[in-house]
């Protein structure tokens, strides 16, 4: 009976885990730019930088849409990196890493000039795409990273998750 009570709880956090993560055509479509089946819409987000960030933060951005805030952009605190979600700070580093290589992680930093959000929506399920250069300068800054953050979540922390889908060569 403890055997089966154990399997059950091990089955109920694997599928929580798959409900949970981005579903492959949202993934894809971040990546690639663009949507990658035909249920999908991307819409590019403008930004524009703050000229008075929060106290101890500098190069906030801020996603505009129709003149108003959108409540997601990034800013560095304490040369810490934080995505804005919903308003609010989240440290860019606590987000689920899937990237395949150990050097490229969440919270290395946004590039000021080279980060380019989407809004990725579909039936029923809504992310904001951030596509960021993997390094800042040398053969790394030629790949690109990116966060998908589920928009709407009802949960208290934000679902947010990392991608690093190519290999540097």
């Amino acid at each position: 009976m403890q055997v089966r009570k154990y399997m059950a709880s091990v089955l109920l956090v694997c599928f929580n885990y798959v409900l949970a993560a981005p579903p492959d055509d949202v993934v894809k479509s971040c990546y690639n730019w663009g949507p990658t089946s035909s249920n999908i819409k991307v819409t590019k987000l403008h930004g524009a930088f703050s000229d008075k960030p929060d106290s101890s933060c500098e190069d906030r951005l801020d996603i505009f849409v129709d003149g108003k805030k959108y409540g997601y952009g990034f800013m560095t605190c304490n040369d810490q990196s934080y995505l804005i979600v919903g308003g609010e700070k989240f440290l860019a580093a606590q987000a689920v890493n899937h990237s395949n290589d150990s050097r490229v992680k969440p919270g290395d930093g946004f590039s000021n000039a080279g980060t380019i959000f989407f809004d990725i929506t579909k039936p029923g399920q809504s992310y904001i795409c951030v596509l960021t250069p993997a390094f800042e300068t040398g053969k790394g800054a030629a790949y690109a990273t990116f966060y998908l953050i589920k928009r709407a979540s009802l949960s208290a922390k934000p679902e947010v998750d990392f991608y690093f889908l190519d290999e540097i060569k």
